[in-house]
């Protein structure tokens, strides 16, 4: 078995505190669950403020690993319509340059910044221990999502027309490298939010934001890089990127 290299993954990371000094907020998978329920999810404007807010609170305190992965899983699908709905504004229209523009583009990249976090931080716990057969899966899923939320902050840079920034695209190829040397890159998982109705791997999520950085993607507008990036998926496949061990 290859060994693991806790140190491939020496994210930055938030320090954590005690749940004592933690702000009133959920902190139990049925206690937010009750949260997420009393939200106006068509309240765009009000789920755009409290959202973000509450993920980055979360990844500052000391909870179980085991509550911060389904708490994270039950944020993803509120997170996903909610960038949804905010990208629609960068992507069917020009730029509005307004302040109450640029706020929303703070917290919608603060968004799917702090979801990146919360994953890389279950993942780099887990990286601590050695992945056996009974816990493959669990380590790819961790893995595969920490992925798809780095790639989508470099997407989200290039429909805000700005430069990705250089620690995004090095924490993605960290946790691409570490789950490449474990074997985890090809293995096909269900994920409506990443992939749709279709299977895919972390290497899909990976060529495909390779693929997308390759096309000028600064000379597109937002409608037009969004349909490059999913038409791209299945060119994605035919790149095979190997561990060099040498």
């Amino acid at each position: 078995m290859v060994k693991d290299k806790p140190e491939i993954l020496a994210y930055q990371l938030p320090e954590l505190i005690s749940p004592r000094k933690a702000p009133d907020i959920p902190l139990s998978p049925a206690k937010l669950e009750k949260w997420l329920a009393s939200l106006p999810l068509l309240n765009i404007g009000q789920l755009s403020y409290e959202i973000p807010r509450y993920i980055q609170q979360l990844n500052q305190i000391n909870i179980s690993d085991k509550d911060r992965f389904a708490m994270l899983e039950q944020l993803r699908p509120v997170v996903a319509h909610l960038y949804m709905s905010l990208t629609k504004r960068f992507t069917r229209r020009n730029l509005d340059l307004s302040r109450e523009s640029q706020e929303i583009q703070w917290l919608t990249h603060e968004m799917i910044y702090e979801m990146a976090v919360g994953y890389q931080r279950l993942l780099s716990s887990m990286a601590q221990k050695k992945i056996g057969m009974m816990n493959r899966n669990q380590f790819t899923v961790l893995a595969q999502r920490a992925t798809y939320y780095l790639s989508e902050q470099i997407r989200l840079s290039y429909m805000l027309c700005f430069v990705p920034p250089k620690n995004v695209w090095f924490e993605l190829n960290r946790t691409y490298a570490y789950a490449l040397s474990h074997n985890l890159t090809a293995t096909k998982l269900k994920d409506d939010l990443a992939y749709f109705e279709e299977k895919g791997s972390i290497d899909t999520l990976y060529n495909r934001i390779l693929l997308l950085s390759m096309v000028a993607p600064y000379s597109l507008r937002g409608a037009e890089l969004e349909q490059v990036y999913y038409g791209l998926t299945s060119w994605s496949e035919l790149i095979q990127v190997k561990n060099n061990k040498g």
